[in-house]
């Protein structure tokens, strides 16, 4: 099973950090982690990085940068984000183990992985 898709409007969030954020509600759904866009040294690229998460977690992209963003699988691997506006994010629900490497297509050079684990 592919990762499945949302998006949402800009909301208020917490202060923003450089490691990632994992909630988890008391109902027991999947936890989320938190993947920052932020500009940085002139350039706009993904914090962190390098995301290790376990099967069916989900990961928020939240844009805190002033520019539209994309999260694009280098291979297809899951559904493109389309754009996200300053503020907004996009969530993905990752079901399969695997390395899944992504890039943003408005601006090619911010790239990054998200690796999967039973």
């Amino acid at each position: 099973m592919t990762p499945t898709a949302s998006s949402s409007q800009p909301t208020s969030s917490p202060s923003p950090t450089t490691t990632p954020q994992t909630t988890q509600s008391a109902s027991g759904t999947a936890a989320t982690v938190q993947v920052q866009i932020i500009e940085q040294n002139d350039r706009y690229q993904f914090s962190p990085q390098t995301l290790a998460i376990k099967k069916g977690t989900r990961v928020a992209w939240l844009n805190k940068s002033d520019a539209p963003h994309t999260v694009t699988s280098n291979n297809g691997a899951f559904s493109a984000s389309g754009t996200i506006g300053e503020g907004a994010t996009f969530t993905l629900l990752f079901t399969t183990a695997g390395t899944y490497q992504y890039h943003c297509s408005i601006h090619t050079y911010m790239t990054a992985t998200i690796i999967v684990t039973a």
